[in-house]
């Protein structure tokens, strides 16, 4: 029996990674430079998500964090956008300064790393998620080599500037929300070029 592996193409599997980004990962940047976030109106309470969640209501008397942004559709074709990774994982370059694993707080800060990265010169440190496959195989949290063989193919446009790597685990959430996660989106926005992003978790 051959590998399960072998018999999912590359394409698929980027595209199941997207989604499953968007449903999973509790990162509020996602975002594209054709999309204005001006027209999108923000949620104020959980009614205004969806009409049918109406019956939820009794269960989740919540309103939607002001924190949070409105979704931004993306409507460029994927084989004509440049894209860039964003990761929780607590990768880094080994020659970079690892994050502080024994600061309880968590480390808020982040480490660039370039497209032309050889993956083999990428590590995790990290120490509330088991990374042991990540050890073995980086493209597990940071998929670069993945990304190029779409570039490769023609299924994405291309691999932006610059790509971004954090340790997603902190109790400094306001830090996080007003410091860490804007200075990310804006050195993205600004500087990677990139037209779409993907969120890994750790």
């Amino acid at each position: 029996m051959s590998d399960v592996g072998e018999q999912i193409p590359a394409s698929d599997i980027f595209v199941f990674s997207v989604l499953l980004c968007v449903i999973s990962e509790p990162l509020w940047w996602i975002f594209s430079r054709d999309s204005s976030p001006q027209r999108h109106k923000e949620p104020q309470s959980f009614t205004e998500t969806t009409d049918s969640t109406s019956d939820l209501l009794p269960y989740f008397p919540m309103t939607i964090s002001r924190k949070c942004v409105p979704f931004t559709p993306f409507e460029r074709e994927l084989s004509k956008s440049t894209i860039a990774i964003v990761t929780a994982g607590g990768v880094h370059l080994r020659d970079q300064e690892p994050f502080n694993i024994a600061d309880e707080l968590g480390d808020l800060t982040y480490r660039e790393i370039l497209p032309d990265v050889d993956s083999s010169q990428l590590m995790v440190t990290h120490h509330h998620y088991d990374h042991t496959d990540a050890d073995q195989d980086i493209n597990v949290v940071f998929p670069i080599d993945v990304l190029r063989d779409l570039a490769a193919e023609g299924f994405i446009g291309g691999i932006a500037k610059k790509h971004i790597g954090y340790m997603g685990y902190t109790m400094q959430l306001k830090a996080m929300y007003e410091g860490t996660a804007r200075e990310i989106a804006n050195d993205i926005d600004k500087t990677s070029r990139a037209d779409a992003v993907v969120l890994t978790g750790g």
